[in-house]
């Protein structure tokens, strides 16, 4: 049997044809360790921070400009996290998230998230774009058509979903 080589720190599309199916999927490992080596986390926080960071790759992922970068930030105000950032930007990711360890301390072994984050999350996604194509230069010669927008209603849903 041939041996297999698993790749790690790679984010893959997949497809599923006969489904009209697609979607992508994340394998991480030593960019997470190397991330969370630099931050003494209890395995909570290191549990949660891990779970945005695969996050923020895959979103990161999508974007076609190679300088692009995502940063996904969630603060608080009366949970015991009050800060989670993590970004990516050309490939590279990073992520801090700041708490009160005394409240984590009570909290138990296992708290909810929304004894972690509290009543409130404000949660923010910036994309940034090296060039941003409304300002570039549109090239010279003919206009081009542009395609229409098609309306989907219910009907065309179904359709496709089956």
């Amino acid at each position: 049997m041939p041996e297999t080589q698993l790749n790690t720190d790679v984010a893959l599309g997949v497809a599923i044809p006969s489904r009209n199916a697609r979607g992508r999927i994340a394998r991480l490992g030593p960019v997470i360790d190397a991330v969370l080596a630099n931050h003494l986390y209890p395995p909570v926080i290191e549990r949660l921070m891990a779970e945005a960071l695969v996050l923020t790759a895959l979103l990161g992922s999508l974007l076609k400009e190679r300088g692009g970068q995502i940063t996904v930030q969630a603060q608080t105000e009366s949970g015991i996290i009050d800060l989670l950032v993590c970004d990516y930007h050309s490939g590279e990711l990073r992520g801090y998230i700041r708490h009160d360890p005394a409240r984590l301390a009570d909290a138990g072994p296992n708290p909810s998230l929304f004894a972690l984050f509290g009543s409130v999350i404000a949660a923010t996604i910036w994309l940034l774009i090296k060039f941003l194509r409304a300002f570039r230069t549109p090239p010279a010669g003919p206009k081009r058509r542009r395609d229409p927008s098609v309306n989907l209603n219910p009907h065309h849903l179904k359709r496709a979903g089956q």
